[in-house]
């Protein structure tokens, strides 16, 4: 659940060295999750962990977490888990001169800048940074369900281009100091962000690369391996969403209700008669009740679907006549700047493309 920052500068931290927690007197165990050291070794090698985005109900993130992103210029992390949320963080504040002098020193953060489970429906995979302001998340496809009511759903993925609001007024233009404090209505599933562009994944569970390069030497891209080939799109020409609806006077919309909920009446009259064409109440009211259960009548997404509705380049495998059959691709990445696309396959299969010089 928690997010731990290394500095490769420093050997690994070999013994813990927690506080205790009163009223004993014995070094705390409670871990990462606490912002706290980890109870073991750290490991062989280079590499100590100098910060912690503590993670749990406080503002963390209550599952684990998949992906990290830096800010191209800022000193905020951007972060995506299992608990469907995504979060942005600043930068713990680490004095590297307490550092040197005091090898346990730890830094940690335990509220986000910015938290919210509202752009996607199910875990979150990946996020990366576009501008200073907007990022890019995608979401897996899930299989959703409520135990209780034993209704069962597939959850499409998603991926979403949306702005954080807040950016400006934690870093506005022009301060050297910029100010870094939270309050409870941005680290608790926070409203403030806009969606730009969704559009929904195919459900066989697809893997996406988002690059996009420091330098901005061109358009941002999004690789989305499929079996033996590899989409690339160009978020340059993702549509924006339609413009939502304006909303409707409220006395209008009351007017609406008090005339259906007339009706109703009049239709519920008309239907109790006497004789033989009676109608029992209760019955009625079973009607109702079984037109009005959850789940029984699905709606439609209105999403467009990615690979329908954005132009891509495609990339395929030159198969090689021979004995050995080649593997399909399952992770790939843009590297060298954007000059090469790195795949990998089963069994250790390494798949490279080069851009062709002009």
């Amino acid at each position: 659940m928690t997010v731990r920052l290394y500095d490769l500068a420093y050997n690994a931290r070999q013994k813990p060295n927690n506080p205790h927690w009163p009223p004993g007197n014995r070094p705390s165990l409670a871990g990462p999750s606490f912002g706290l050291h980890m109870s073991e070794s750290e490991g062989d090698g280079v590499g100590r962990c100098l910060a912690v985005l503590v993670g749990g109900r406080a503002g963390g993130h209550e599952a684990a977490v998949f992906h990290a992103a830096w800010h191209p210029t800022a000193d905020l992390i951007a972060t995506c888990g299992m608990d469907r949320t995504v979060k942005i963080w600043r930068m713990p504040q680490i004095d590297h001169a307490k550092v040197k002098i005091d090898s346990e020193h730890l830094a940690r953060e335990d509220k986000p800048l910015f938290s919210t489970d509202l752009i996607h429906n199910a875990r979150v995979l990946s996020i990366a940074w576009l501008t200073d302001d907007t990022l890019v998340s995608y979401s897996g496809p899930a299989l959703m369900g409520n135990p209780a009511t034993e209704n069962f759903w597939k959850e499409t993925g998603t991926v979403a281009i949306w702005t954080w609001l807040g950016f400006d007024r934690y870093l506005p233009r022009g301060m050297l100091a910029p100010m870094m404090r939270g309050n409870q209505t941005d680290y608790q599933n926070s409203k403030s962000f806009k969606l730009i562009s969704v559009y929904t994944l195919p459900m066989s569970n697809p893997t996406l690369h988002f690059y996009t390069p420091f330098y901005k030497v061109h358009d941002p891209l999004i690789l989305m391996p499929s079996g033996d080939s590899i989409r690339i799109f160009n978020i340059v020409h993702f549509k924006p969403r339609p413009t939502p609806p304006a909303p409707r006077d409220p006395r209008e919309a009351a007017i609406e209700a008090s005339d259906r909920n007339t009706n109703n009446l009049v239709a519920h009259a008309d239907r109790i008669t006497i004789g033989d064409d009676a109608v029992a109440d209760d019955e009625l009211d079973g009607n109702e009740n079984d037109a009005l259960q959850p789940g029984v009548v699905a709606e439609e997404s209105t999403l467009k679907k990615l690979c329908e509705s954005v132009k891509s380049h495609i990339l395929t495998l030159n198969h090689q006549q021979g004995s050995h059959t080649l593997s399909t691709v399952e992770r790939c990445e843009v590297a060298f700047g954007g000059n090469i696309i790195l795949g990998v396959g089963k069994g250790g299969t390494l798949f490279i493309w080069r851009l062709k010089s002009r």
